[in-house]
């Protein structure tokens, strides 16, 4: 998958930039970003800041249930603290520039331009590791 798509569905959360042939439908495009999105946690794993933002998930979801089940006026006051926090947390939030900055970055230490439409979300991983391995 070309990297500029990768980054371009979490800009969006548009499934559009799943669709490569065909027009599948929403399920066929969602099934098709979880299969690359295991893909790339099985090659790269999770950083702590993912981590952070999928514990602040569980919390919230912790929270829902319990104020669910008891109607409780202190535990909507921690859920809305804690949906509060996921929001602050959420690395998908981060601005469209950032991913430029990045592949400036990358095109400057290669000494060369990349072309984002080509180049696989793997390679832009791995060039991303290179660098932080010459730092």
């Amino acid at each position: 998958m070309p990297a500029k798509k990768w980054f371009k569905y979490f800009e969006t959360k548009g499934l559009k930039y799943f669709v490569f042939e065909g027009n599948p439908t929403e399920e066929q495009k969602q099934q098709s970003f979880e299969t690359l999105y295991d893909q790339y946690i099985e090659k790269f794993g999770v950083n702590e800041e993912y981590l952070k933002f999928f514990n602040h998930q569980k919390k919230i979801l912790q929270l829902r249930i319990q104020y669910a089940l008891e109607k409780q006026p202190h535990i909507e006051m921690h859920l809305k603290i804690a949906v509060k926090k996921y929001q602050e947390s959420n690395p998908t939030q981060g601005d469209a520039q950032s991913y430029l900055e990045v592949v400036a970055m990358i095109e400057k230490a290669l000494n060369r331009n990349i072309d984002e439409n080509n180049v696989s979300v793997e390679k832009f991983y791995t060039y991303l590791k290179q660098l932080k391995n010459e730092q």
